[in-house]
């Protein structure tokens, strides 16, 4: 009878609040473009490495959209072997998306781990823990195997916080 008095739970939002939002946001993304792809997954993704509020469905939700983004992944890592002087920029830009790609999972991956790792509350869903570290690793590889193609520097904080 009083229902407005009791406290309504505050239902998760956004892309990856679960599986289904993660499913919902990954069908929505332009498919013949994978550059704009790329970036909504990438501010989709710095906006959850910047979450404090971290849980279970969101885990849920990140490692569901890891795993349906490979054939973008793919996309961006093209390899243009043609003699064609205009295919190198085109390479590159797709290569220098990959890794942004790679470092924006790999810093909602690392948040996880991290929550799991300081949080009383994330101590029962460790057994996610090994998923997370594949896939951590899984994009610093992509990240470092791309550097060397874009003449960027390695950056050894990232694999001795890795470490």
């Amino acid at each position: 009878m009083f229902g407005f008095l009791t406290p309504a739970r505050r239902e998760e939002t956004g892309p990856l609040a679960n599986v289904a939002a993660a499913d919902n946001f990954w069908r929505s993304l332009p498919r013949n473009d994978p550059l704009a792809a790329q970036k909504a997954l990438c501010e989709v993704l710095s906006d959850l490495a910047a979450r404090k509020d971290l849980n279970r469905e969101l885990m849920r939700g990140l490692l569901a959209l890891d795993q349906r983004s490979r054939s973008l992944r793919e996309a961006l890592l093209v390899n243009y072997a043609s003699r064609n002087p205009q295919a190198k920029p085109f390479e590159r830009r797709y290569w220098r998306a990959a890794i942004e790609l790679a470092q924006a999972f790999a810093l909602a991956f690392a948040q996880f781990l991290h929550h799991m790792r300081n949080e009383p509350s994330a101590k029962g869903w460790r057994e996610y823990a090994p998923a997370v570290v594949l896939r951590l690793f899984r994009h610093r590889q992509v990240e470092f195997l791309l550097r060397p193609f874009l003449n960027d520097a390695a950056i050894p904080q990232v694999w001795a916080g890795l470490h």
